[in-house]
């Protein structure tokens, strides 16, 4: 069955993960768990907190969403190789990898680098591109723990994604750090 991401994405947004569900009961994996706007007791990785208090900290004037040329590697340093910087391209059709983590490059068994979410092929292009739609339609963070989609040396990744905006205030590109639980 062809999946409408739009719909999905909406769907996602709304918080019913009805057919996020059946997307995963399709490749034999457990459905993802999603949070909205996490709290920070919430997550269960130090790394992943560090990065939301870093984000929410960039947030000026009123913003909702920091501005993209805002962040600041250096002070991100603690996250280096979970790292994933992804840009909307064809408003929000699919998005590129800036930077693609090496230590989740290594553990994935494929560097996404300059690669496109839609390269993907399978049902991660479908769950990362809908995930990333959502948070377009709802412009929050979303924390998300799943199950490793393709063959890799980790089952399940703690994954949390932060929007970044452009001058305009459109979320322009994605700040993520994703890291295996079991390297917690």
């Amino acid at each position: 069955m062809p999946y409408d991401l739009d719909r999905l994405a909406q769907h996602i947004a709304e918080e019913d993960y009805v057919q996020l569900d059946e997307l995963f009961t399709r490749v034999d994996k457990p459905p993802p768990d999603l949070t909205w706007d996490p709290a920070a007791d919430t997550i269960p990785d130090r790394r992943l907190v560090l990065l939301l208090d870093y984000w929410r900290s960039l947030r000026v004037n009123g913003q909702d969403i920091p501005s993209a040329g805002a962040i600041d590697p250096l002070a991100m340093k603690f996250a280096l190789g979970y790292l994933l910087l992804s840009d909307v391209v064809r408003g929000g059709d699919d998005y590129r990898y800036r930077v693609y983590g090496s230590t989740v490059a290594a553990l994935s068994g494929s560097d996404l680098t300059g690669r496109h979410a839609s390269d993907f092929g399978d049902g991660r292009s479908l769950f990362y591109i809908s995930t990333y739609k959502a948070i377009l339609l709802r412009r929050q963070p979303l924390y998300v723990r799943f199950d490793a989609i393709s063959v890799a040396e980790v089952e399940s990744w703690w994954r949390l994604v932060l929007p970044l905006a452009g001058a305009d205030g459109e979320i322009v590109r994605f700040l993520s750090v994703m890291v295996p639980e079991t390297m917690a």
